[in-house]
């Protein structure tokens, strides 16, 4: 179900969304510095108090704005376009490369309800499980939303691998 290819893929779409969220703060900040620079100059070359105080005040207020900018900015880039995938990274890395689990059950379902688990968003898939003793129980396994939903008759024997909690690979068992 996972390919190492969708790791590489995502890595370069992590770079190229990290590179967007520095250079434009570079930019903000350079301004943020070019506006202080300007500022420190006024109010250095001017001898008389009430004029350098008037003609520093839209430099201090490009300053503050600059400032508020850049916090903004990279708040609200990080939240919605970085943490996201760094996220789903991490699920990635741990299920392509982290210890898995094989267990041997019959398939109980797939929710349509839509959970998150880890920051990745799954769906709930119920496998029905037998102990020891011999007494059947469930337990419940996460799809993510972006794999196919395994086509299983319900109550069929199945296998499935999982990490944690979350399912790796799925497939039928021969009777």
């Amino acid at each position: 179900m996972y390919r190492e290819e969708e790791l590489t893929a995502l890595n370069r779409q992590l770079g190229i969304r990290r590179a967007i969220l520095w250079g434009v703060t570079a930019l903000l900040t350079a301004g943020l510095v070019y506006a202080a620079v300007s500022r420190a100059r006024l109010i250095g070359s001017d001898a008389r108090l009430a004029v350098r105080l008037s003609g520093a005040v839209p430099y201090e207020i490009a300053i503050y704005i600059l400032s508020a900018v850049i916090g903004i900015w990279a708040l609200t880039w990080w939240g919605l376009a970085l943490k996201p995938l760094t996220d789903y990274k991490k699920h990635l890395i741990n299920v392509l490369r982290g210890r898995t689990h094989t267990v041997d059950g019959r398939w109980g379902g797939v929710s349509e309800e839509i959970s998150e688990v880890d920051g990745v968003k799954c769906r709930t898939v119920s496998l029905i499980l037998q102990d020891e003793k011999g007494w059947d129980y469930d337990r419940r396994f996460y799809l993510d939303v972006l794999r196919q939903v395994p086509d299983f008759a319900e109550g069929a024997s199945v296998r499935i691998t999982y990490h944690d909690k979350l399912l790796v690979c799925a497939e039928e068992l021969q009777a």
